[in-house]
């Protein structure tokens, strides 16, 4: 990272240094330039940390449209679990078919880091705060392609389904599913969970402009934490949460043909504890009740050993006879 930056902006264009008390002031006055460009990309809404950092920002870019038709790809086996007990599973970042589920973003964090300059020991202090909170989230996979050989190939097995669901639907039901009682967000506490349907990114050429951005931030604001501790904190924090989102949303490009989609269920605990509802096999889940509305379409994998038939019994003998069921358009 350089320094001795040239800055376009200057501190006080963003903020009124004379309505600041003396002390305030005059630590901002002394803050060496990469200290002051930290807080002027904290505090100008068109910087680049905002663009890329702001929760806000990265929602309008990566968040599933509503009314969008979204296709879980399983197998008739797990379909049948499902609509028998009327509930999906939804299972731990931390258990999904990738090893490197969340894991991607923060090592790719670290070889950023030094490529931007930062000492082993700024490396190691990053890997140990992050490697000291625990998020509870739990991941539930969709693509938005009703024709995908990659994921018939992952959960088909001659014997797959994809179950066609609509985005706002489903944000519905999980919304109310998880809030706990609560009808606000800024009420949420310890019990419920946040929930938001973001689209999967796997170009890393993307993923690492977004990265160094706040890498960046986080460089200078720890850098300059002697200087203004309350600031620099604020933004160190700011940084984690970009993170987090991108922790969540970021992918091996290798695995771009899945081209995901995931509901993330971000469950508020007490602490770093993990709180699912419930475990299998020591692997922690948490559910969403099956509502009539949820399930509009059953698409039988092509050449699959499962009939329409079949399908059809499960369906109607549970409840749901309304649910459309067909074949897949893939020719094989």
């Amino acid at each position: 990272m350089k320094e001795g930056i040239e800055l376009e902006k200057r501190l006080k264009d963003l903020v009124d240094f004379s309505i600041l008390p003396n002390d305030l002031r005059r630590a901002l006055e002394r803050l060496p330039k990469d200290g002051e460009q930290a807080l002027i990309e904290m505090y100008d809404e068109n910087s680049e940390f905002q663009k890329y950092a702001h929760p806000v920002n990265i929602a309008k870019d990566f968040l599933i449209e509503d009314n969008t038709e979204l296709y879980h790809y399983t197998s008739y086996d797990n379909l049948a679990s499902i609509v028998t007990g009327k509930k999906f599973w939804i299972k731990s970042k931390s258990y999904m078919n990738d090893p490197k589920e969340f894991s991607y973003t923060y090592e790719l964090s670290e070889s950023l880091l030094k490529e931007l300059g930062a000492s082993d020991s700024e490396i190691s202090d990053f890997k140990s705060i992050i490697q000291g909170v625990k998020f509870d989230i739990y991941l539930w996979s969709f693509s938005e392609n009703e024709a995908s050989q990659a994921l018939w190939g992952n959960y088909g097995n001659k014997k797959g389904v994809a179950l066609k669901m609509n985005t706002k639907v489903l944000m519905e039901e999980l919304g109310t599913h998880f809030s706990n009682g609560k009808d606000n967000l800024m009420d949420y506490t310890v019990g419920s969970a946040y929930v938001f349907p973001l689209k999967v990114l796997y170009n890393q050429e993307e993923q690492k402009k977004r990265l160094s951005v706040v890498l960046v931030q986080w460089l200078r604001s720890s850098r300059n934490m002697q200087f203004d501790p309350p600031d620099m904190e604020e933004i160190m924090n700011n940084c984690l949460k970009a993170l987090l989102l991108y922790a969540v949303m970021l992918k091996n490009p290798l695995l771009y043909q899945e081209e995901e989609g995931r509901f993330i269920i971000l469950n508020i605990t007490d602490g770093n504890q993990v709180a699912p509802e419930f475990y299998v096999d020591d692997v922690p889940f948490v559910s969403c009740g099956l509502m009539g509305r949820m399930l509009s379409e059953v698409i039988i994998q092509t050449g699959s050993d499962v009939e329409y038939s079949v399908v059809n019994s499960l369906l109607s003998s549970n409840g749901f006879e309304n649910v459309r069921i067909t074949n897949s358009i893939l020719p094989y």
